[in-house]
């Protein structure tokens, strides 16, 4: 995670804040947006991370096959609900959800607004969500929603340079030649 790690300490940072600290991650396709959560939950697993977040799980939900199991939205509030409460009964979990924008506003005929599904949760504290999305689609719907707007701290991921990306390279390329 050459170059990345100023995007997890911002991350940690935000979601060490308090119980109630919840992120969204902003950045355009292919820049590293999931191999940063992924370097994060790393961090945690190897206890490489601030003490308040220590005993966290990072866990990647995916809305869009959960909410395809009902074609009722009734029952996709309810079966999203008791993900949540089963996250909120733990109490260490971090959720992690793709394409954040698709699940918060009902503008658009092809969303759904899970807008008033979440916003309980977010405010519990006893759960924490990172959202992950483009810029393109957090201007258009995170940004007038505000609930989210309110409850989330945007990170602002970039392309690494090519300097990094050398770097990266020349990393990689010393650790493929250890292993073979």
């Amino acid at each position: 995670l050459v170059d990345r790690e100023k995007e997890i300490r911002q991350i940690t940072l935000a979601l060490s804040k308090s119980e109630e600290a919840h992120v969204i991650i902003v950045g355009d396709e292919g820049v590293g947006k999931h191999t940063i959560i992924e370097g994060l939950a790393k961090r945690i697993y190897e206890g490489k991370i601030n003490p308040l977040l220590a005993y966290k799980r990072i866990l990647k939900l995916d809305i869009e096959q959960i909410i395809s199991q009902s074609v009722d939205v009734s029952q996709k509030e309810a079966l999203l609900k008791s993900i949540f409460h089963e996250a909120q009964s733990a109490g260490n979990i971090i959720l992690c959800i793709d394409n954040f924008d698709k699940y918060i506003s009902g503008v658009s005929s092809d969303r759904i607004d899970l807008t008033t599904t979440i916003a309980p949760f977010v405010r519990s504290g006893r759960v924490q969500f990172i959202g992950i999305t483009t810029p393109f689609f957090y201007q258009k719907f995170v940004m007038p929603n505000d609930t989210v707007h309110r409850f989330f701290e945007k990170i602002d991921v970039y392309e690494i340079r090519v300097p990094e990306a050398m770097e990266v390279l020349m990393k990689a390329v010393f650790d493929m030649e250890y292993r073979f």
